[in-house]
């Protein structure tokens, strides 16, 4: 029921560009993730979990590309932001605050932050110094996300709760896209198709991968039981994520 209101409601004449590209700011925020476990499988040596977490990212991406120029045919997301590892969260000239607010203070002890000072172009022979927040793509995007995670970064969890949170993030967005199908838009509804496709590919993949780490079908079970549950109470935050989306 959640699902179709969304739809619905994001379908709409007046919300169908916002709610195109919103999607499209998920799939590409879930391949910079994808490409960061990927740099950590590599250096732990995870060759399986490397190879496919390469071509996962490719995937997302292109899930991305395609909703993005979906409608008026315009890549409205900037391809070279899809890599971004976090956003500055104060940037100061003296003691000027650039930035329209100073977030600092909501950013969780367990995200890191980091100053930098740069000489300044647009104010020349002035330095500026600014206050970055990391982040991996996902985590504290939207509110139904950080109650999912419990306010942790994504990456920081284990790799059986990673590949099992994927696995039942995977499955939840291949139903959502498999509504989307029936929308009256032949275009959209072809671009939902292949991506409910690829969505239940990965899910299925990532179960087998975790099937690998857990050695244990029973540990596998209970990993995504837990997600699964997570993801039950995380849609109370999406309903708030759905009335900002319609109001702002």
């Amino acid at each position: 029921m959640l699902l179709e209101l969304i739809i619905k409601i994001g379908t709409l004449k007046r919300n169908k560009q916002k709610f195109l590209r919103l999607l499209a700011k998920l799939e590409y925020g879930l391949a910079a993730f994808c490409s960061k476990l990927k740099d950590q499988a590599s250096e732990e040596g995870l060759v399986y979990l490397e190879t496919m977490l390469c071509q996962h990212q490719k995937e997302e991406y292109n899930h991305g590309l395609m909703l993005s120029t979906c409608g008026d045919g315009k890549n409205r997301i900037s391809p070279d932001r899809v890599g971004a590892t976090g956003r500055w969260v104060k940037i100061l000239k003296d003691q000027e605050n650039l930035t329209a607010k100073n977030i600092t203070n909501n950013i969780p002890a367990t995200i890191q932050t980091k100053t930098i000072e740069w000489d300044s172009i647009k104010y020349p022979g002035e330095k500026l110094k600014g206050v970055f927040e990391s982040f991996d793509g996902i985590s504290f995007r939207y509110l139904a996300l950080r109650l999912l995670f419990r306010n942790q970064p994504a990456s920081s969890y284990s790799w059986i709760d990673k590949l099992a949170f994927m696995s039942v993030l995977e499955e939840a967005t291949g139903a959502f896209y498999r509504r989307l199908m029936n929308v009256d838009d032949a275009g959209l509804s072809a671009i939902a198709a292949k991506i409910a496709g690829d969505e239940f590919n990965h899910a299925n993949y990532l179960v087998i991968a975790l099937n690998a780490i857990t050695n244990s079908s029973e540990e596998t079970q209970k990993a995504i039981q837990k997600w699964r549950d997570r993801i039950y109470w995380s849609k109370f935050g999406l309903i708030f994520d759905v009335i900002k989306f319609v109001v702002f």
